[in-house]
């Protein structure tokens, strides 16, 4: 089965935030909110946002995840970088 995936901005009176939808084997959205990455999963009724554990954030403006590494990708415009890390944490690199 193909991931389609689509790119979303939601604005709101404090934040923007980036995100991420993919819809294939698993679906979830995948959202940056300055200084965190968060995941919900459409799998389960229950859409509670889980705090993806990545550290040093500060400005983040995009999110991204590679299925094949199953990495997720995002950008500091504080820190002025790119950085990649797995879904738990580990592997966290500029």
């Amino acid at each position: 089965m193909t991931s389609k995936f689509t790119q979303l901005l939601f604005l709101s009176d404090s934040d923007i935030v980036c995100g991420l939808v993919c819809a294939g084997l698993s679906e979830f959205i995948l959202f940056a909110r300055k200084s965190d990455v968060r995941l919900i999963s459409l799998d389960v009724e229950d859409r509670t946002d889980v705090v993806v554990p990545l550290t040093g954030l500060r400005g983040v403006v995009a999110v991204d995840w590679d299925r094949r590494t199953d990495d997720v990708y995002w950008s500091d415009v504080t820190g002025n970088s790119v950085s990649r890390a797995c879904w738990d944490g580990t592997r966290q690199q500029v």
